[in-house]
């Protein structure tokens, strides 16, 4: 497997985001989700390293139409992700299939991601629906509350453009974004 370092700079696109303008990262200090650390309800015997993806419809064109999915992580790249950090972490693998949340119009589609973990890593990557389902009856049995409680037993996130990439950097530690499409984004580092 091979990872290349595009260190790419921002696109200029002549306007400036109404949110670039106003926000200051500096003058915001997010809530402390650590809160949902305790108690553990997994225990596991290695570091967490969690992986969001997603595979759905993306960039409304204004026609109401949706275009292809463009900003996920690959298969031949999930599985080079998992070879490399199964040894040292415990991998939690998480991608939205239908059915999982509310819907939202944007179509979801097949990534044959699920099917490589039952393949190839189903005793060394661990999938968030299966967590979900193993959290019933506890504190955490819900969704969002355990995606939150597991986050905020995390410090090492990898996630793609998006509402993931958004949650997993409220929690500290370091999370790797994939972006291959420019939208509102910008790169900053927002130190707690």
């Amino acid at each position: 497997c091979h990872v290349e370092n595009k260190n790419a700079k921002r696109k200029n696109t002549g306007y400036m985001e109404v949110h670039e303008k106003y926000w200051n990262p500096r003058k915001w200090n997010p809530p402390s989700y650590k809160l949902f650390k305790e108690p553990a309800i997994f225990n596991f015997a290695k570091p967490i390293v969690f992986v969001h993806n997603k595979y759905s419809q993306e960039w409304h064109d204004g026609k109401n139409k949706f275009g292809p999915p463009v900003n996920y992580i690959k298969v031949d790249v999930l599985r080079c992700i998992f070879q490399a950090l199964t040894p040292n972490y415990t991998v939690i693998y998480s991608r939205p299939r239908s059915g999982d949340f509310v819907g939202d119009d944007q179509g979801i589609g097949d990534l044959q991601d699920y099917q490589l973990i039952a393949d190839n890593f189903s005793a060394s990557v661990l999938t968030f629906a299966d967590l979900v389902k193993r959290a019933n009856g506890t504190q955490y049995d819900t969704y969002n509350s355990l995606q939150l409680h597991i986050h905020a037993n995390t410090q090492r996130f990898i996630s793609v453009q998006g509402g993931s990439s958004y949650i997993s950097s409220l929690f500290g530690g370091t999370n790797i974004i994939y972006h291959r499409k420019y939208g509102g984004e910008w790169s900053h580092k927002i130190q707690p």
